[in-house]
């Protein structure tokens, strides 16, 4: 993967600011996704900061490497793959809007912070 241009480099967001989503990956039958903030090469790697989701359970910010991904697989055998149909912007436009809790204000969707409610 030559991502090295379409990401920000890990740790390089504002923290006072809301996160920009560059991508999504996805596993298309467990409706899991991983939403990248930012990424950098690591050898033959890609090493990946973002939020995972798997609806109505478990959302949490964190580091993944497309190696792991690559790995996965759901429940029908799907693979994780890269949502192509996915429309970069920033945290509040790229996530489905019923994980976002209404009275957070986007000025506090920074990284690392809880602001997501995970019960669809």
């Amino acid at each position: 993967m030559n991502s090295g241009s379409v990401f920000r480099p890990l740790d390089s967001q504002p923290e006072d600011q809301e996160p920009f989503v560059y991508a999504r990956f996805v596993i298309s039958d467990t409706g899991q996704a991983w939403y990248v903030t930012e990424g950098n090469p690591d050898g033959k790697d890609f090493v990946f900061y973002g939020l995972f989701t798997r609806p109505g359970t478990e959302c949490a910010w964190g580091a993944f490497r497309l190696s792991e991904l690559e790995s996965l697989q759901g429940r029908g055998g799907a693979l994780v793959t890269l949502d192509e149909s996915f429309q970069p912007g920033s945290l509040t436009e790229a996530i489905p809007l019923n994980w976002v809790e209404p009275e957070v204000k986007s000025s506090e969707l920074v990284r690392g912070r809880s602001f997501l409610d995970c019960s669809l």
